[in-house]
């Protein structure tokens, strides 16, 4: 049986709306795109001024902190890809939700739900490298992550931070961010695919 989930430490700036209180939230359906807004260009680009919201899925057996186990490789974004450049305000919000074990949710739990880290490249290092993200950018933010659960090595790094809800400026020299639910063993969660829809994260620029 997994151990109950710790109490965490975090330097947080929380987005001006904020997540529901059960941590499950259902993106909003793009227009002809993979992002919101009025009338949506195909692209994820609001073409009506009302901030575009795109949807990021991630998958809740990746990461990018080191792992016991051969984990899969969390997915690098290209901030590009959502319009987002170094200097912009980038708001993230968890969407979904997934099971950390079996028969408890992750949001019932206290813990965030996903955090994320900048980086200066995609290049991730395999799951035994204490410095995944080789790139990786620091900034006025930390999460703490807890040690893996097999065999207690450490995973906290300096530069990421929660990505439940909440806003960052993106960092001098980001040109990618990863993602990572919050947990301290990946390979036996399962999405629990909330109104039919993948776990992910919500991404727009304030």
């Amino acid at each position: 049986m997994r151990l109950s989930l710790l109490a965490f430490t975090a330097v947080v700036a929380l987005a001006a709306s904020g997540c529901d209180s059960s941590g499950v939230d259902t993106p909003t359906t793009p227009g002809g795109g993979t992002g919101t807004g009025g009338s949506g260009d195909g692209t994820g680009t609001d073409t009506t001024g009302t901030p575009a919201l795109t949807f990021a899925p991630v998958d809740v057996t990746a990461t990018y902190l080191r792992s016991d186990d051969e984990t899969p490789y969390a997915t690098p974004l290209l901030l590009s890809d959502y319009g987002l450049e170094p200097g912009d305000t980038a708001c993230f919000r968890a969407t979904g939700d997934f099971y950390p074990y079996a028969g408890t949710l992750a949001s019932s739990t206290g813990d965030p739900l996903v955090t994320g880290a900048f980086s200066a490249s995609s290049e991730l290092a395999a799951p035994a490298d204490a410095r995944r993200i080789k790139d990786a950018i620091d900034g006025d933010w930390h999460i703490e992550t807890r040690p893996s659960y097999t065999t207690g090595a450490p995973t906290d790094i300096d530069e990421d931070w929660e990505a439940t809800d909440a806003c960052w400026t993106v960092p001098a020299g980001a040109t990618h961010v990863f993602f990572s639910v919050y947990d301290d063993m990946f390979l036996d969660n399962t999405d629990a695919l909330v109104n039919g829809e993948a776990f992910g994260v919500a991404v727009s620029e304030r």
